[in-house]
């Protein structure tokens, strides 16, 4: 039997997982209509997938007042928890992963930048939320990425060593977390393809371990 050298694989979501632009999209636009603001285009919202949608609209909005941009994201988060799952795509090898890591004995975390209520949505419209024992958004209770808040909370919770942990994440954001957490960081490319990050800016976080797919990730597990 091989030597396990990892107990607990921690995902990120959007990019990592699923490409959820579609749901992500309509909710920026929604937001934006409401309060009066003209959409900056698509390209312009991937590549800000996986950082806090409040950052989001203090950028379009030129540093409005933080009541206005609170107000905001509560009509995005709304608008995305209706219709979180339209147009989501499971990644390639995403769920055969997922499968191989249960069926195998591994734990299993999920750790977004996107709002909890909006995650755990996500994950049970998509069929993906029985595969983690814990899976987290972002909440009071935690800071967004790169702070490791989400991330030692769930290492705590499931009571693993940091040194036999690995964050699997798409973007520097997600890299920048699991050093932050001291467990190794696996940059997966499929983030590229989505436009939430470059190939340059990704091999510039200095990942552990950088790879093509989901796929990949057995290869290091033992």
């Amino acid at each position: 039997m091989d030597i396990k050298s990892f107990d607990l694989i921690i995902f990120d979501l959007d990019g990592t997982l699923v490409d959820n632009r579609v749901a992500i999209v309509n909710a920026y636009k929604k937001a934006l209509e409401e309060f009066g603001y003209a959409y900056p285009g698509d390209k312009w919202v991937w590549s800000r997938i996986g950082a806090p949608v409040h950052d989001a609209f203090v950028a379009v909005t030129k540093g409005v007042e933080e009541g206005k941009i609170s107000e905001m994201v509560d009509v995005f988060r709304d608008a995305y928890i209706k219709d979180c799952d339209k147009g989501v795509e499971v990644l390639p090898g995403a769920v055969e992963l997922l499968t191989y890591l249960r069926k195998n004995g591994f734990k299993t975390g999920l750790a977004t930048t996107k709002g909890n209520a909006g995650a755990q949505e996500l994950l049970k419209r998509a069929g993906l939320i029985d595969y983690f024992d814990v899976a987290v958004g972002l909440t009071d209770e935690f800071r967004p990425k790169p702070d490791p808040s989400m991330l030692d909370y769930i290492i705590g919770k499931l009571g693993v060593e940091r040194s036999r942990t690995m964050y699997v994440g798409d973007t520097p954001i997600d890299m920048a977390a699991a050093r932050n957490a001291k467990v190794k960081s696996v940059a997966v490319m499929t983030g590229i393809d989505i436009g939430a990050t470059t190939l340059q800016e990704l091999k510039s976080s200095n990942p552990d371990i950088m790879m093509q797919s989901l796929s990949d990730l057995s290869a290091y597990l033992y």
